[in-house]
């Protein structure tokens, strides 16, 4: 499907997609969230919360048409929309407002909802502090335990189920100037002699450990980003269990990501620095299978289970 191919929109899913609504940062925000789907496509939200309400919101893709209607029915579906104690606006809930919309790129809905959700745990574990997009800087909250529950409320850990997902640990200050537009917004792409892309499954009993850094082995595979498809899997044996030793070890055999069951906000932060990109909250089932859906964008998670 091309770019400017809405065959299969509905009447609003093509509104949405030639004018999208909200398109561009908030000049004033309190959480922003910036992740790439197994697609390609990147979107960003960012965010205004006010006593755990969405009062504002909005976004950027460098995707086509599918991502920019969904981006802008979300960003729509969630102002004034209560998120903190509320479940989660879900991929479903996009797809359903938009009226019609191809199978093929249903999962852009899911990568809005995924970011839209980031976006508005980002506002909470900062205290829903305001900042302006130069001044933003680095992740921050008010100490550096593992345990930290900075304004009572841990980074990506619900209550309710995730119906939007795996969720995904971003770093929220990636650079995005303040006056790009879709013309030229753009992520960095994997490049043409590098498309390498390993992930990393922790394993018990054959299928995903819920707690993966208590797990004897793990799943290492490899996909081609270009196929979508799964190429190669090698198992291997995990080291001794040492605090902040896992990040580097399999940042050194080459992951660029891992999905796993329950995982600490400390630990989604070191593999984040080396440049490994965390989904949590996967279900309990095999390598192939959590690939497989990772890859068609079919993937649901419930809550990141890990306590610490």
């Amino acid at each position: 499907m091309s770019c400017n191919d809405f065959n299969g929109f509905s009447e609003v899913a093509r509104d949405h997609a030639s004018q999208a609504r909200n398109y561009g940062p908030l000049d004033q925000f309190n959480g922003r969230a910036y992740i790439t789907g197994p697609c390609g496509d990147s979107m960003v939200f960012w965010v205004s919360l006010r006593g755990g309400k969405i009062e504002k919101v909005s976004f950027v893709t460098d995707g086509c048409g599918s991502s920019r209607a969904a981006g802008s029915m979300a960003s729509c579906l969630a102002t004034d929309r209560q998120f903190e104690g509320a479940e989660p606006l879900g991929q479903q809930d996009i797809l359903d407002a938009l009226g019609g919309f191809p199978p093929e790129v249903e999962h852009c809905a899911l990568l809005a909802a995924i970011t839209l959700q980031a976006a508005c745990e980002d506002s909470m574990t900062r205290g829903q502090a305001f900042y302006s997009e130069p001044a933003w800087g680095e992740p921050r909250s008010n100490c550096g335990s593992s345990d930290c529950q900075h304004g009572g409320h841990k980074p990506h850990e619900s209550k309710e189920k995730n119906q939007a997902g795996p969720q995904s640990a971003a770093r929220s200050d990636a650079p995005v100037n303040q006056t790009q537009t879709d013309t030229d917004f753009k992520q960095p792409k994997m490049k043409a002699e590098d498309k390498h892309m390993r992930i990393a499954i922790p394993l018990a009993d054959g299928k995903l450990a819920i707690h993966f850094g208590h797990c004897a082995q793990f799943a290492l595979v490899d996909v081609d980003p270009q196929s979508k498809k799964a190429i190669k899997r090698e198992d291997i044996a995990a080291p001794p269990h040492e605090p902040g030793l896992l990040p580097p070890w399999l940042a050194e055999r080459g992951v660029t990501m891992i999905i796993a069951g329950g995982m600490g906000q400390r630990a989604q932060t070191l593999f984040s620095e080396q440049g490994i990109q965390v989904l949590v909250g996967a279900p309990a089932e095999t390598p192939e299978d959590l690939v497989g859906k990772y890859l068609a964008g079919t993937l649901e998670a419930g809550t990141n289970i890990c306590d610490h």
